[in-house]
């Protein structure tokens, strides 16, 4: 059928028209030759391709039974990050320090960045193309489907199969079909390549060799030999599966043409693109614009210009992700997740157009937007010197942008960054689950029972019929009779992404995503596979499938031919071993329903269910049925271990404390004793049935591969996770597994690893953060650490502000009295004789400096900056003490907020309140309006918006949602380390008050946070920013246009409406403020809602008659804004 040549693609660079003829003619009849040459008098392979496996294929593997699932040989256990060890993999300065900061700090944390080099996962001169072929076929009257251009270079093979899948059944009767289907290579021809791969591999062991050479020798330095090491091993040795070459995904598309002067009035012609990406759909836009012009013009050209423009596609910004980097985007719905990767490869792409060498790891160690020459503005991040030079910072890192420029017309195109095995097209698991749903739900119809397929019963869901039928390796087909090709391709491929959940493969290979009634001898001679069909005829042959799945109708049905299942050695041992579970393991062939459902099946499918009809989305479908999967092999290793004494799906390590039962199991975990043996009595036949199939042996394969690149592998953090989630642990149990949590994760990767078994959809750090609450105080200073290893940790990050606002302020109170007791260590009142022989507090230098000390009111007014996490960067602040401010004697706090364009020096040195607040013995802080220093594009464009207007919120519209989170920042960052910093201050006592959009600060911060304050005021605020143009401006570009549900839950006006609670509230609005008269505070607005919610009760809102907007009126009023915050602070 095909040749055995291996294939080489055509070089990316190649100019199609400089080809000899030879390689250029159209080809119309099959081609027997076996490659052209160039122009260059290089010689070019043809690939030798066929639309069905090899029967060389590994893939195809024997159907004998495996062996008793011997556990493979026992690696060496690994050298975890643990400070403590001395075979640490990746070296650390130590255990983070119990009194770092809250969140990821500016400075480079080399524990919180990968440590190998980021690399493309495309780069630039890489002379593998996007697309290598394209496909014209047409229906001649005469002669059927046949093949009219193949371009660059011909394809052998049967070219008469390839043209009838490019021209389905029935293409004719519809304007536009679409369909998918794949091609094999001849496995002999991967033998060559396979040695060229190996050839490499031992390339790269040789430069390894002789850098490590260097090394002792002197002339090298040790962390560049480190980082090479890293980068040799971190990412070309990730797992293929194990199944041979791998496939070309062929995207058809086909046209019917309404032609009077043709025969039968139509013209039927299909255009199919063959890449290696099995993102395919990607080139849709691309396909229907070329088959359209190649309507117009029928010449090689067309296809061509289609060639290059595909192929001249730039994705080498993307970033290339680790195995696990890949999984939790994939499970995140986090839109900025790994953000940092597109900018660092940005900043050395810039690096590389001004023609520099830059260091890697130093630009890593500039957070993204400190690094020169990186701007950030909206989505695109651009040279400031170049204005003509830009790059695109994804909207969601999940998609790359790229643009394609095709006969002028620039095309955009969106790459998926991390793509799960099994994984193409554009397809909807959520399409399928309905489709057979629905007619379930509305008039079950009882199944033929089959010990692999009805888990569940007579009535078990047809998706878990399907699913088991694709594990245990059955025969399925999906009937679309009148419906189009493109439809049950679909249909197929979300099939088996639903039985991979990303984990397993050996579907896709198998799968025929459409095929006609001439192939069916090729397709019986394929073990378990998956097809789409549109013939009707297929339903009346129940001996060519084992399940067929009717779209129209949305049934399926058993085969009542199918292979019977065997009594296994698994199910033997299983019920002699366990005699009293021996009657769950028969609910498969129980003509009643299960009622106690003990497998969970019908409780997920439930849940699925509900998902879907609460529009949650494909993302959190895929999830699911990736959880499941997890799940299914999870327990499919605990049977073969209790069964067979081993796992093949397990592999022996020496355990991190071989002495701790509490840390060293692995594997799924169940409640008791009860709940594991009946869920592996009625899940033994699925288990036995998938146990002889390709997706377990490549499973198999899998799991070695991925051992290695695993960071942690002395213990196995899912199974102490889920022991947090699942069981009533002792106070004893679970503070040896919060330490050894601790302990044993450390560096960038080993907390990937981490984020990956306690992912967002599964409360992400909640179960974790509990140890927050242990009875042991150890335990939580140990969760402190880990906590803030996570918080800086670039994924990490996002895992953490996901965290509840109890468990946050859990840490803060941990970590303030570790800081305390570090305090009191050091000497306790240990004080330190400043020039002007006062005495300050030595602890307060740990997190604020100093800039200046000026006596006032008998008190003093300190100029401080700190580095602000929550913002990225130093914040000035000024703090009023009162002379009767004292460790002893602590003293309530007043937060003052500063209006547009102030900053924290304005309210200290013109608004006149440390008078009143000396006599009454009340601190203020006066802090800064926004972050500074940023350098994003456009914040210092306007007065109003960006520098010195952060309006008090946390922003969400990038660029500004990384910075400008004022909000997060007043109201726990700042208190937190004043109060940590400064012991005269009581962080019980706090009141809040602001001027203009301070006063919008003071308001909404006071009404969104119940019992925080014991007061607010305010002078002329911005009661109603979503109704003035302030307020329209700065929340357009903090939250998006779009976003006004958000923009509500930061305006005074919306949020009085809501409120419950004590109101005690002080405003003064000047008549004569000329932003009064135009609209711009509202207060009337803010007084209405406040009478109608019942919240005036105790609001004092005065009009001050010819008072205007600046200092003086402030000034004026400033006293009885003190007595109001000090009669509720002294109450």
């Amino acid at each position: 059928m095909a040749s055995a040549l291996p294939y080489a693609p055509p070089s990316r660079k190649a100019n199609p028209t400089n080809m000899s003829m030879q390689a250029l003619r159209p080809t119309t009849r099959g081609t027997i030759g076996s490659g052209t040459t160039s122009s260059n008098g290089s010689f070019q392979r043809r690939t030798s391709l066929s639309s069905f496996p090899s029967s060389r294929s590994p893939s195809v593997m024997s159907q004998r039974r495996p062996s008793r699932s011997p556990n493979p040989p026992p690696i060496d256990t690994d050298r975890t990050s643990d400070p403590s060890t001395v075979t640490s993999k990746t070296p650390t300065s130590g255990v983070s320090s119990q009194h770092s900061s809250l969140s990821a700090p500016n400075k480079y944390n080399s524990s919180a960045h990968p440590a190998r080099k980021l690399k493309s996962q495309y780069p630039r001169g890489d002379t593998e193309n996007h697309v290598e072929y394209i496909l014209v076929a047409s229906f001649d009257i005469d002669k059927g489907p046949i093949m009219e251009h193949q371009y660059p270079v011909a394809i052998t093979g049967d070219e008469h199969m390839l043209a009838e899948l490019m021209l389905p059944d029935q293409a004719h009767v519809r304007n536009q079909d679409w369909t998918i289907f794949f091609l094999h290579k001849d496995t002999s021809q991967d033998e060559e390549e396979a040695e060229e791969k190996a050839e490499r591999k031992r390339l790269r062991k040789a430069k390894k060799e002789a850098r490590a050479a260097l090394f002792e020798s002197g002339n090298v330095d040790p962390l560049e030999r480190v980082e090479g090491s890293e980068e040799d091993s971190s990412e070309d040795d990730e797992p293929e599966g194990g199944e041979g070459p791998p496939l070309i995904y062929v995207l058809n598309l086909v046209n019917t043409k309404q032609d009077k002067t043709a025969k039968r009035g139509a013209v039927v012609k299909a255009m199919a693109i063959c890449t290696r990406h099995p993102f395919l759909h990607i080139y849709k836009p691309l396909l229907l614009l070329a088959l359209e012009e190649y309507f117009k013009t029928p010449q090689p050209s067309t296809l061509a210009e289609l060639y290059e423009a595909v192929n001249t596609m730039d994705l080498s910004l993307m970033p290339k992700l680790s195995i696990l980097e890949r999984h939790l985007l994939q499970a995140s719905d986090n839109k900025d997740l790994f953000v940092e990767k597109f900018e660092q490869m940005i900043q050395m792409r810039m690096a590389e157009d001004k023609g520099e060498a830059l260091d890697d790891m130093a630009a890593m160690s500039e957070s993204p937007e400190r690094r020169p020459g990186l701007v950030r503005n909206g989505t695109k991040a651009h040279v400031q010197q170049l204005i003509h030079s830009n790059y695109s910072v994804p909207r969601d890192t999940h998609e790359f942008e790229t643009k394609v420029m095709y006969n002028g017309i620039p095309i955009p195109i969106k790459v998926p960054v991390a793509v799960s095995p099994e994984t193409v097209g554009d397809f909807s698991l959520v399409k399928l689950i309905q489709t057979y749903n629905d007619p379930h739900v509305k008039s079950p119809i009882p199944f033929a029972l089959h010990p692999h397929l009805t888990t569940g019963g007579v009535h078990t869901h047809p998706i878990i019929v399907l699913v088991n039928a694709m594990l245990t390796q059955k025969r399925v087909i999906f009937l679309g009779h009148n419906r189009p090709s493109g439809e049950v391709a679909e249909a197929v491929l979300a099939a088996c992404a639903l039985a991979s959940g990303g984990i397993l493969r050996g579907f896709t290979r198998h799968a025929f995503p459409y095929t006609d009634l001439s192939k069916i001898d090729d397709l019986l001679k394929v073990p378990g596979f998956i097809a789409g069909v549109t013939n009707p005829t297929f339903e009346n042959h129940p001996e060519w499938w084992d399940v067929l799945c009717d779209i129209p109708s949305g049934r399926m049905k058993i085969s009542s031919r199918i292979e019977q299942a065997p009594l296994t050695e698994g199910l033997a041992n299983f019920q002699q071993q366990n005699p009293a579970y021996a009657s769950a393991t028969n609910v498969a062939t129980s003509t009643s329903q299960a009622a106690s459902d003990p497998t969970g099946d019908a409780a997920f499918m439930n849940d699925v269910i509900r998902s879907i009809a609460a529009r949650h989305g494909e993302g959190v479908i895929r999830a699911k049925w990736r959880d499941w999967v997890v799940k299914f092999t999870r327990i499919s290793a605990q049977f073969e271990e209790s069964v067979y004494g081993a796992s093949a799906l397990y592999i022996g390590v020496e355990k991190a404390e071989p002495g701790n039962e509490n840390v060293s199991g692995h594997g799924y975990v169940w409640p008791d004793d009860h709940a594991k043996f009946r869920e592996l009595a009625s899940n033994v036949n699925r288990i036995e049935g998938w146990r002889s199939t390709r997706s377990y042996y490549s499973f198999k394969q899998d799991l070695v591969q991925l051992y290695n690149l695993r960071p942690l592998k002395a213990l196995d953090l899912h199974h102490l996770h889920d022991r947090l989630r699942m069981t009533k642990l002792t106070p004893s149990a679970s503070r040896d597994i919060y330490v050894a949590m601790e302990k044993y994760t450390h560096s960038y990767d080993e907390i990937c690893q981490l984020l990956a078994v306690a992912p967002e959809s599964h409360a992400g750090l909640f179960y974790i953060a509990l140890g927050l609450f242990h009875k042991d105080r150890d335990v939580r200073m140990r969760v402190v650490d880990l906590l803030e290893r996570i918080s800086d940790h670039e994924a990490g990050r996002h895992w953490w502000k996901a965290l509840s606002r109890f468990e946050k302020l859990a840490f803060i109170r941990i970590r303030r009295e570790a800081e305390a007791e570090m305090r009191a260590k050091l000497g306790g009142v240990e004080r330190d004789i400043s020039a002007d022989g006062d005495a300050m507090v030595l602890g307060r230098r740990m997190s604020f400096k100093t800039t200046a000390t000026i006596a006032s009111f008998g008190g003093k007014l300190l100029k401080l900056t700190h580095d602000a996490s929550t913002v990225g960067c130093e914040m000035a602040l000024n703090l009023y003490l009162p002379p009767k401010a004292s460790a002893e004697k602590k003293v309530p706090v007043i937060f003052y907020l500063a209006g547009l364009t102030c900053t924290g020096d304005n309210g200290a040195e013109k608004g006149f309140f440390q008078s009143a607040a000396s006599e009454k013995g009340i601190a203020v802080v006066y802090p800064d309006t926004s972050p500074r220093g940023l350098n994003i594009a456009g914040e210092n464009d306007s007065w109003d918006f960006g520098t010195g207007a952060g309006f008090y919120i946390d922003a969400t519209n990038p660029p500004y949602s990384t910075n400008y989170k004022m909000y997060s920042y007043i109201t726990s960052e700042l208190p937190s380390s004043l109060f940590s910093s400064f012991p005269e201050l009581d962080s019980e006592r706090k009141s809040i008050m602001g001027h203009s959009m301070g006063g919008h600060g003071a308001l909404t911060l006071f009404l969104k946070n119940p019992g925080m304050y014991k007061s607010v005021s305010a002078f002329a605020p911005i009661s109603n920013p979503v109704k003035c143009p302030w307020g329209e401006k700065a929340f357009k570009g903090y939250f998006g246009e779009e976003k006004k549900d958000e923009w509500k839950k930061h305006d005074a006006t919306e949020l009085i409406s809501e409120f419950k609670g004590e109101f005690p509230a002080l405003i003064d609005v000047g008549t004569g403020d000329n932003f009064y008269k135009q609209g711009q505070l509202l207060p009337e607005n803010f007084e209405a809602a406040a009478k109608k919610s019942g919240n005036d009760g105790n609001l004092t809102l005065r009009y001050q008659e010819g008072y205007d907007h600046s200092y003086f009126f402030i000034s004026t009023f400033g006293r009885d804004h003190i007595e109001h915050a000090a009669k509720y602070l002294f109450a």
